[in-house]
């Protein structure tokens, strides 16, 4: 039930990115849907690259790894609005 609710949370944010970046559109919410899933899996695939290229980062599962993109990326976006350019 908790990856429904990340993802769903991530499918908000996608959709609410829509409405502030003129550039970025989707035809509708089941579009946003399908597109939180497939970057969730491929930020998850990315920390995989990570840890195995510096052998530094270490993920029991997919899962967490997937779960441990979406802090990420969530953690990046509030530190980078604290950093002026």
């Amino acid at each position: 039930m908790g990856f429904v609710i990340r993802w769903f949370i991530n499918a908000v944010a996608l959709y609410v990115t829509t409405l502030i970046v003129p550039g970025v559109k989707v035809p509708d919410f089941g579009a946003v849907l399908v597109a939180a899933l497939v970057l969730g899996i491929v930020n998850a695939g990315m920390l995989y690259l990570v840890a195995g290229v510096t052998h530094r980062l270490r993920l029991e599962s997919f899962w967490w790894a997937l779960l441990g993109a979406i802090v990420l990326s969530v953690a990046s976006a509030v530190i980078s609005r604290q950093v002026e350019d």
